[in-house]
């Protein structure tokens, strides 16, 4: 279920709860700081939740108020963290910033034990905006890198599984595929990133192997194939419009573009004579020839 409007309310509710017993000044400097610690991880899944709802403005402002704060408390921890959130973020508006800030996450990071466990998380977003960048450059060497390293992840990952890791690094390589016009191998990998998805019960990675997969029939006038996966597609995205009243309208123009797709698809009309095939899409997505394909929020 994508319950952002639930999510959003608890996280602001631990934030108001973590200031009322800083405020209180009852415990030690190190009690202090794991407390302080915690309360910027709520303000970062914040911001993450107001960004997958669709205010990305708001998570921007949200993430530099906490690592603002991870600063004040010089966590190491909380600013790799965040600092890797950020440029993820960043990758929507400006790849080249995005890329730099990632990258000074993993070297503020590197030493610290705590952050061990996202190590590849930041890596995989890290190959996202260098792949994106290869894609706009046209750089066919740089892309080539990115598929070894991706694979290369995906080896790793099969002695210490990371479902969401997994699914990233499948849409990475389904993408690097479709540009390579390997279309078959492109399909592998986006049934193999909706495997994970399923098996991992989170409807935030499913509803994009779903649109992914009707994108690559529909390229290929696979119809009815196509519009069984936009059916899925549709399902799960007005659910969520459903679920989260409070959001929908953000919610609903970041996915405008995806609407418009599975709207023109449904209706039997032709998406490419309907669509501004130039226009762009708010999620860190790619286009092909028309097609779009997502590989994050």
């Amino acid at each position: 279920m994508l319950l952002f409007d639930e999510a959003i309310y608890e996280a602001y509710d631990g934030i108001e709860l973590a200031d009322a017993y800083i405020d209180c000044g009852y415990f030690s400097p190190k009690e202090f700081h794991s407390l302080a610690r915690e309360r910027e991880k709520l303000r970062a899944r914040l911001a993450v939740c107001h960004w997958f709802s669709g205010n990305l403005s708001l998570a921007s402002d949200l993430q530099q108020q906490a690592y603002a704060k991870s600063e004040e408390i010089n966590d190491v921890y909380s600013k790799a963290h965040i600092l890797y959130e950020i440029g993820t973020l960043q990758l929507h508006w400006d790849c080249n910033m995005g890329i730099k800030t990632i990258r000074a996450a993993q070297n503020i990071g590197k030493n610290c034990p705590d952050l061990q466990c996202e190590q590849t998380l930041m890596e995989v977003q890290l190959l996202i905006g260098l792949l994106i960048k290869a894609i706009v450059e046209n750089d066919e060497k740089e892309m080539d890198s990115i598929k070894r390293k991706t694979k290369y992840l995906l080896d790793g990952y099969r002695s210490i599984p990371r479902v969401y890791e997994e699914f990233l690094c499948y849409t990475i390589e389904g993408i690097y595929f479709i540009k390579k016009s390997d279309f078959s191998n492109a399909m592998t990998s986006f049934l193999n990133s909706l495997k994970r998805a399923t098996e991992s019960h989170m409807k935030n990675l499913e509803w994009k192997a779903l649109f992914n997969i009707f994108q690559l029939y529909l390229m290929n006038k696979m119809y009815t194939s196509a519009r069984i996966y936009a059916e899925r597609t549709q399902e799960i995205l007005n659910q969520a419009l459903a679920d989260n009243p409070k959001s929908s309208k953000t919610l609903k123009l970041f996915l405008d573009p995806v609407f418009e797709r599975l709207d023109y698809c449904l209706n039997g009309e032709d998406i490419l004579k309907n669509i501004n095939i130039n226009t762009s899409c708010p999620m860190l997505s790619i286009l092909h020839s028309g097609y779009l394909f997502i590989i994050m929020n």
